[in-house]
């Protein structure tokens, strides 16, 4: 088999998991992050296995990343819901993105995940290494999730303006 024929398949594959994840309940985004994390694994690891074993591995990968990512998210979320509902000071964090400059209908169409990197970059003035580490996630997914951000917010704002 030459290289081009294999990439194909994997290619294939991925797409596949990134519907399969899909329909699992992970968000688009997410699927495809995740299944680009599994093939840069299937690069860096320098192994070439076989079609019949390559597409279960890749699955059991994939779903394997999909469910440390929602364990990780919802452990995350019961701890920012302690500490936020438990201290009075940290709910200056939502009160100061209340009461900035952007409609709260527009702030309240943004995840969770999605206010704090906005609150942690621009508020905060943190750096991308800083909220990677805080959030446990690579440099690169943070910068990625920020550009992401950004645009829908430029999208909601913008449709915000038009009504």
């Amino acid at each position: 088999m030459e290289i081009n024929q294999y990439e194909n398949i994997v290619l294939d594959i991925a797409q596949e998991v990134v519907r399969f994840l899909i329909k699992k309940g992970a968000r688009r985004q997410d699927a495809e992050d995740i299944a680009q994390d599994v093939m840069v694994k299937l690069i860096e690891a320098n192994i070439i296995l076989e079609e019949i074993k390559l597409r279960p591995w890749f699955y059991k990968v994939a779903l394997s990343k999909f469910y440390d990512k929602y364990r990780r998210n919802k452990r995350y979320e019961s701890i920012l819901y302690e500490l936020y509902n438990t201290s009075e000071t940290a709910n200056t964090f939502h009160t100061k993105l209340n009461n900035s400059n952007l409609p709260y209908e527009v702030l309240n169409q943004l995840s969770h995940y999605q206010l704090q990197l906005i609150y942690l970059k621009y508020d905060e003035q943190r750096t991308i290494k800083f909220i990677a580490n805080e959030l446990h996630f690579s440099q690169a997914k943070i910068k990625i999730d920020l550009f992401r951000t950004r645009t829908h917010l430029k999208k909601l704002l913008e449709k915000y303006k038009n009504e």
